[in-house]
């Protein structure tokens, strides 16, 4: 790479998924691309335009070397130059032409197509380091992905290269007990709300601080420095950690506080392939008994969900090593096992896990369930424990900005309520438990969970969301003054393409009527608000219409009777479409006739249109 490129940015390195701790994620489905308050103008465009080349020849990601070439060849016969009847034609086939041609190209070569299906037109703006010559697409997905690590890890290292912890226990059970709890006639107890505050008692507090700096490529060191201190006392201790990838399918690391006590721990983990991996994790306190050890094998199940078996031998004895371990030490820890499943929404977006632990210090069933409602991250879990009963929480994280979440956690067991504040910015943590009642008193439960849910729904429906939506509305126009001039370029090669494919259209809705087939009667696309069930809205913006129309476009992409636009790419990229409202969601629209029959869809701007479905029919 050249020393004056900076190479591509990181934030479309964001979007690798991460295999070190096991199968990969799923990809995500296709979405529209809205304006992001924090994206630059020439970031929303490459988002735009992600699958842009394959929109301009109208194939499927997946298409073959041979369906590419024949779409090559229909629409150079189509649009070259030298085919056009006049000389206005022939100026406006020249650009068009031009960009079929560089569609061709990169799609046609194994080592650019993958570049681009990773990292769009960035990527393509990127001298890359090429491998060898003879590596087949498997091959160069995986050596342009390795380079895409080693660059995401190098970008990632100025923002999580100091981590720290704060965690700041409160006990507040004395705050919410009943007057009659307290029947001593001879003490004045003061239940005011000022009385009660009073109760608030501060509990242990724990404070973590780590940095991390690479000897090598493939080798980095963590500090680590903990503090701990509750009732006037404390302690504090300091550990190192080496950690080391020997190959991109095995990495390993061991830890060692300095001191008392002190701990040394191994962990490893070695992935067969996509589907399996293994982990080791050892735990050493001294050497007067072996380390405590933890197995897990995962193996994916089917495509978003894994199933893994954990298995912990807890304190144990090997002959004589270990022989002499105290009694309430080898109670402490007495092995378990457990086997369960963990599904990841697609797009890593929700998800659940179910598990079922057996042992002789802990015995039972657990499960959780993550989905998004208003804006949160809410994580539901249950578990029934033999010994320790039942339990249960309620976690809701939210996004504040980029880098920044908040949120809170409602743990309700046996033992008490607990009540968790916690707080993350850019490898910064703060936790604050709340420790609410003794048991699982309703009354405390009830108000621990109404009264924050209700207050953050009433923040983010009249605070955050009105916030979040003129933010973007300023960033759509501030993006649309500063592209001006490249969204009427846009708007130009989009009237040049429908001019060249009017003759095309005009064709084959002739052949198509003559073989009662498929007939655009019209269609149109752009703003999604502006379709309605009984019709459009004519609007505009800054005087420019808000929809266009694009039935000569969907006219000259049908063939046989068929229409079909692949999912992915939005809908702008087609030939004859442009993007009349810029950051907005869109929508397409189109009206057919079919077999004497009108027909009628509307899909939103990343979906497949497939046309005829007879579902599609318009009753009288």
């Amino acid at each position: 790479m050249a020393a004056t490129d900076p190479g591509p940015s990181s934030a479309y390195y964001r979007r690798f998924p991460g295999g070190s701790d096991g199968p990969l994620r799923p990809p995500s489905p296709p979405a529209p691309p809205l304006v992001d308050a924090a994206q630059t103008g020439r970031e929303y465009l490459d988002a735009a335009s992600s699958g842009g080349l394959y929109a301009l020849l109208n194939v499927p990601r997946d298409a073959s070397h041979a369906e590419i070439q024949a779409r090559y060849r229909a629409l150079a016969a189509q649009f070259h130059p030298d085919k056009q009847p006049d000389e206005a034609r022939r100026r406006a086939a020249h650009g068009r032409f031009q960009d079929i041609q560089r569609a061709h190209e990169v799609l046609s070569d194994p080592a650019r197509r993958v570049v681009y299906d990773m990292f769009g037109e960035e990527g393509l703006r990127t001298s890359w380091e090429v491998g060898p010559s003879n590596m087949t697409p498997a091959q160069m997905r995986r050596h342009y992905a390795r380079q895409g690590e080693v660059k995401r890890k190098l970008d990632a290292e100025a923002l999580v290269n100091s981590k720290g912890e704060l965690n700041l226990t409160f006990d507040a059970r004395g705050v919410f007990l009943p007057e009659s709890v307290f029947d001593d006639p001879d003490r004045k107890i003061d239940h005011s709300i000022i009385g009660r505050a009073r109760r608030l008692a501060v509990g242990q507090t724990t404070l973590k601080h780590s940095f991390e700096t690479p000897l090598s490529d493939h080798t980095q060191v963590v500090v680590e420095s903990t503090m701990a201190a509750m009732g006037g006392h404390g302690g504090a201790n300091v550990s190192g950690t080496l950690r080391h990838q020997f190959s991109p399918r095995l990495w390993a690391q061991v830890s060692q506080s300095v001191l008392f006590p002190r701990i040394t721990s191994l962990k490893a983990n070695y992935t067969h392939d996509d589907m399996t991996f293994v982990t080791l994790n050892a735990i050493a306190q001294g050497w007067a008994v072996p380390p405590r050890l933890t197995f897990t094998f995962g193996r994916q199940l089917w495509p978003t969900t894994t199933g893994f078996v954990n298995y912990s031998t807890g304190f144990w004895a090997l002959g004589p090593w270990g022989a002499n371990m105290p009694e309430e030490m080898a109670l402490q820890d007495m092995g378990s096992m457990s086997v369960g499943a963990t599904n990841v929404g697609v797009g890593g977006k929700g998800g659940w896990t179910v598990e079922a632990a057996a042992g002789l210090t802990s015995t039972g069933v657990s499960a959780d369930y993550t989905t998004f409602v208003a804006g949160l991250r809410l994580k539901l879990g249950a578990g029934l424990d033999l010994i320790d009963g039942a339990h249960g929480f309620v976690d809701g994280t939210a996004r504040v900005t980029e880098n920044t979440r908040v949120g809170a956690m409602i743990k309700l067991a046996t033992s008490g309520v607990r009540l968790i504040f916690h707080f993350g910015r850019v490898g910064q943590r703060i936790r604050i438990p709340i420790l609410l009642s003794f048991d699982a008193n309703p009354r405390v439960v009830f108000w621990s969970t109404v009264l924050p849910i209700a207050g953050w729904a009433g923040f983010y429906h009249w605070w955050m969301v009105p916030r979040k939506q003129k933010r973007i509305e300023r960033r759509i126009k501030r993006l649309r003054a500063e592209h001006a001039d490249y969204i009427a370029q846009k708007r130009q090669e989009a009237a040049d393409a429908v001019l060249l494919l009017e003759r095309t259209a005009a064709a084959r809705a002739e052949s198509e009527r003559a073989r009662n087939g498929l007939v655009i009667l019209d269609a149109h696309y752009g703003r999604a608000s502006a379709f309605t069930p009984r019709g459009l809205r004519d609007e505009t913006e800054d005087g420019a219409p808000v929809l266009i129309d694009v039935t000569v476009p969907l006219q000259a992409l049908v063939a046989s009777s068929k229409l079909y636009i692949p999912a992915g790419p939005a809908k702008h990229n087609l030939l004859g479409f442009y993007d009349p409202c810029i950051g907005e969601n869109k929508r397409l629209r189109v009206r057919y006739l079919f077999q004497g029959k009108v027909h009628e869809v509307e899909v939103d701007d990343v979906s497949a249109l497939r046309a005829p479905v007879r579902a599609h029919a318009v009753d009288n």
